[in-house]
């Protein structure tokens, strides 16, 4: 009896230990944004379709009552973002490249006009790491609080 709960707990050590490097291989991200009009008014019903140029692997999201989208689970790669709206120019934005676990927030301005007129935007969307900025920020905030200290040597 005392061998067979050894042999779980060893088990169980061994899943706890390999936990974190079956976590460190998700090669996926998230894109969000949010979609408004000329006037920074925002579009809620907006159709957003994400499309991978390298796989041809499409996702599709709604923008809610605030304008904003989510998409989750998108393998790395770059991507085609388009985006329509009635009453609206159709917004098809390339060049969008996204990278492991680096959330892209992907935000577009819809012009007035039918969705048979295109407004193309080709570029790459800066990746910007918001916790790790925030971290810096609130670390560079509390040391200013603090009287900076002179050493003398003798």
């Amino acid at each position: 009896m005392r061998k067979k709960i050894a042999v779980l707990l060893f088990f169980c050590l061994l899943a706890m230990l390999f936990s974190g490097r079956v976590r460190a291989q998700i090669t996926s991200t998230v894109m969000y944004g949010q979609v408004t009009d000329a006037t920074g008014a925002t579009v809620p019903g907006a159709q957003v379709s994400v499309t991978n140029t390298e796989t041809n692997l499409t996702r599709t999201a709604q923008t809610n009552a605030e304008g904003e989208y989510r998409i989750e689970l998108l393998p790395v790669g770059s991507y085609k973002v388009e985006i329509t709206a009635p009453g609206f120019k159709r917004v098809v934005r390339s060049g969008v490249v996204l990278e492991v676990n680096v959330p892209a927030r992907v935000d577009s301005v819809l012009q007035l006009g039918n969705l048979t007129d295109t407004v193309a935007v080709t570029e790459s969307i800066p990746l910007i790491n918001s916790s790790s900025a925030a971290s810096s920020l609130a670390t560079r905030r509390d040391n200013s609080r603090f009287p900076s200290a002179s050493m003398t040597t003798q």
